[in-house]
């Protein structure tokens, strides 16, 4: 029985790095969302803007973004922090066999020249990830070898402090854009990061807020389904630093002011590093 599920994941392993890439049609967005539990929290008029908007990024200006598709079957953001290791959510690589990886996209679904591509079985899981609570939601995918780092395809430093509330910051990724649909190329925007007291008021006291970055709308737009694992960052170009991983919304959708949520890099640094 063990055999003939290694010659299962094997044969699947060979199909993904062979077969053409199908549309994101084929793919679902592994988000996680949480209903709003203080009903009268939500009627604030603050939270009733749109918030998918934002606008398609400069072909490369990330090349630290990759994308993941997940068993075939789901996508997923990460980000390149070594030349053979992506840090991503738990709840991206939870129970999944293999991933994937593709480096130096704008348009994914094409083969663009810029783009590298990898299959790996090697994913690190936090294994205190918790699906209740959102928790320790961080994963590493370890490749077999290392990408060629060029102009389109860089690795993020690990940023060792979080921003202050108040501050605008930057999120990137393929998410489902303001038609409902995920979107073809990569998008980008600001956000603003929030106190971790308003998240709370929303979402509940039972998660480790400080182990959680928060942010706002800002210019109407934010992170929707399928920038899971993708990057909030500070900084651009090869100044940027990788502060959080994109974690869980609000299942009231993606349409609405709620916080986005992010884990926290600098929490969590020594286990990525540790786990790399």
């Amino acid at each position: 029985m063990k055999f003939l599920v290694v010659l299962a994941l094997a044969l699947a392993m060979a199909s993904a790095s062979t077969l053409p890439r199908r549309t994101r049609n084929h793919y679902r967005p592994r988000n996680v969302l949480i209903p709003p539990i203080n009903k009268e929290v939500t009627k604030n008029p603050k939270y009733f803007g749109k918030i998918v908007g934002g606008s398609e990024a400069e072909p490369h200006s990330h090349p630290f973004i990759v994308h993941l598709l997940l068993d075939e079957a789901y996508l997923c953001g990460g980000s390149l922090i070594a030349p053979n290791v992506v840090v991503t959510a738990a709840h991206c690589t939870d129970g999944v066999r293999f991933v994937e990886v593709i480096a130096g996209a704008h348009r994914w679904e094409i083969n663009e020249p810029s783009q590298q591509t990898q299959v790996s079985t090697n994913i690190k899981t936090n294994t205190q990830f918790s699906f209740d609570t959102l928790d320790n939601d961080v994963a590493v995918i370890i490749l077999d070898e290392d990408f060629d780092l060029t102009d389109e395809v860089a690795t993020i430093d690990l940023a060792t402090s979080e921003p202050s509330v108040g501050s605008t910051i930057g999120i990137t990724g393929w998410g489902r854009d303001d038609s409902g649909n995920v979107s073809p190329t990569l998008q980008e925007a600001k956000v603003k990061v929030v106190d971790d007291s308003e998240a709370s008021s929303i979402y509940g006291s039972n998660m480790d807020w400080s182990s959680k970055i928060c942010t706002e709308v800002a210019n109407g737009v934010g992170t929707c389904n399928g920038d899971s694992g993708g990057p909030l960052y500070t900084g651009d170009g090869s100044s940027a630093s990788l502060v959080g991983i994109v974690s869980f919304g609000a299942s009231i959708g993606c349409d609405f002011g709620f916080p986005d949520c992010f884990t926290s890099v600098p929490s969590f640094i020594d286990w990525i590093n540790n786990n790399s």
